[in-house]
């Protein structure tokens, strides 16, 4: 979990790149996964982010799958907010 305080007189712009939802699924279960979310609560931006990879090897027909996972933690390291003051 990130907490970011949002000073008085401003808000955050771009908070919606920060919506990340990735899964992998084998067998019906979830073998990995990166999901971020974000909440704004009063003056907090609050950024929550979920990623593991409960197996080692991945059959390479589910390889673009996993890969799909891995790179969406590599957008979210990408991603920014803007705080900008409200006029």
């Amino acid at each position: 979990t990130i907490t970011v305080d949002v000073p008085t007189g401003f808000e955050v712009e771009g908070a919606e790149d920060l919506k990340i939802h990735k899964e992998l699924k084998s067998e019906g279960k979830i073998i990995c996964k990166f999901d971020s979310n974000y909440e704004l609560k009063e003056d907090k931006l609050i950024v929550t982010i979920e990623e593991f990879y409960r197996q080692l090897e991945i059959p390479i027909d589910q390889y673009e799958a996993f890969r799909e996972v891995i790179n969406a933690a590599s957008d979210f390291n990408k991603s920014s907010i803007l705080l900008t003051k409200v006029e």
